[in-house]
């Protein structure tokens, strides 16, 4: 599990985004929308609404996070719709009073196009997502007329999704004719059942211990689930059906763990007992990735040393030390012309590793394989009977 801690700062983020939040929305309150904006108070609006986004991407960051190590799930579900709803509502304020900054005319919504809009491409996995942020920044805004809409619907659509309008006129009263025919052909339960049930069975498997990959198969399989549920489905009786088809995604290692955990119980796996499984496994592999990453233990070399010139080392690599040609050192026709025992001298003075041929570190820090059969540690380009290596 996150230690206190972690927790702790993933609560102070997900608060922050939402005092942020409350913040530009009293910012909005206060504005005097019926004289008019002058000309700092319509800039501090662009810059507040360009800043949003970024607010919503943190919070889910910090809300994606808190959902792994909380076991009132619900809750959690909960504090996201709230955030999601504000949010959803300000961008709303941001169509509105994009609109009421324009000249009216009947096409006036063509200038309207720095709105960030959802898109909408097509993949009946996107559909519902795309349907409800669009309803609810665009489509339920009387601020808008239906011209206006229809720009913004058309400007939202990609790919396939664009096909389906392409034969209706833009006008005022198609707006409604529009917006029929593409929730008609996307509002398919069938299809989107079968899309995210596919989903389920095709999720990417687990190919080696790794926290950032568990946690995406966590969430994946949580919003499929989620989808599913929303669309009628009774998910919470497949708890079995969904342990056993993530149990056979995972790596080797965490597969044997798994099967080491439930022991010699006679009881079926459900889910959720999988899933806490995963989620503390996940948190463990987290603290040894953060723990490597902070002590990587540093060889004394003889020489000094700082990043960029590990940097230089590494893309030196293909560089011959020798002709400075773009080859391997052991591909070198220069150095392979000199007999064994210069090769040996001066690998020494390039300050190479003598068994790889390499810079950056000495024959005793080497992890190559030896490439000579004697038993001295050294690269049998620069071996003869007298080498001591």
């Amino acid at each position: 599990m996150a230690s206190a801690e972690e927790l702790k700062k993933l609560n102070v983020a997900r608060r922050i985004c939402k005092v942020q939040l409350t913040m530009f929305g009293k910012f909005i309150e206060n504005l005097d929308l019926d004289n008019g904006l002058s000309s700092t108070e319509m800039n501090q609006l662009v810059e507040r609404f360009n800043k949003l986004d970024t607010i919503f991407d943190k919070f889910e960051v910090a809300q994606s996070e808190l959902e792994l190590h909380v076991t009132d799930l619900d809750e959690e579900v909960n504090e996201q719709a709230k955030f999601e709803g504000r949010f959803y509502s300000l961008k709303a304020e941001e169509v509105s009073n994009a609109n009421e900054s324009v000249p009216s005319s009947p096409l006036a919504g063509v200038k309207l196009l720095v709105i960030s809009l959802p898109t909408f491409s097509g993949d009946y996995k996107q559909w519902l997502s795309f349907r409800d942020t669009y309803v609810s920044l665009i489509h339920n805004n009387g601020s808008l007329n239906q011209i206006q809409k229809f720009h913004y619907l058309r400007a939202s659509l990609q790919g396939v999704a664009s096909q389906v309008l392409k034969t209706l006129e833009f006008t005022d009263n198609n707006y409604d004719v529009a917006w029929t025919t593409l929730s008609e052909r996307y509002n398919n339960t069938r299809v989107l059942v079968d899309m995210h049930l596919k989903a389920l069975c095709e999720i990417e498997s687990v190919d080696r211990e790794s926290a950032h990959k568990l946690r995406n198969l966590i969430n994946n399989i949580g919003k499929n689930l989620r989808t599913l549920s929303t669309l009628g489905q009774k998910t919470e009786q497949w708890s079995v059906l969904i342990a056993y088809l993530v149990s056979t995604k995972l790596d080797r290692v965490t597969e044997r763990q798994w099967k080491e955990a439930k022991g010699n119980q006679k009881e079926v796996s459900s889910w959720e007992s999988l899933r806490e499984f995963l989620k503390n496994r996940a948190d463990m592999l987290a603290a040894i990735e953060h723990r490597r990453s902070d002590t990587k233990p540093e060889r004394s070399t003889g020489f000094k040393h700082n990043r960029a010139t590990a940097k230089t080392f590494v893309g030196s690599d293909l560089k011959c030390v020798v002709c400075k040609a773009n080859h391997l050192l052991v591909n070198c026709q220069n150095f392979l012309a000199m007999p064994p025992s210069e090769r040996f001298n001066k690998a020494k003075q390039l300050k190479l590793c003598l068994n790889c041929l390499k810079l950056g570190h000495f024959g005793y820090d080497c992890r190559a394989k030896h490439y000579t059969k004697c038993t001295t540690k050294h690269h049998t380009l620069v071996h003869f009977e007298s080498n001591r290596g």
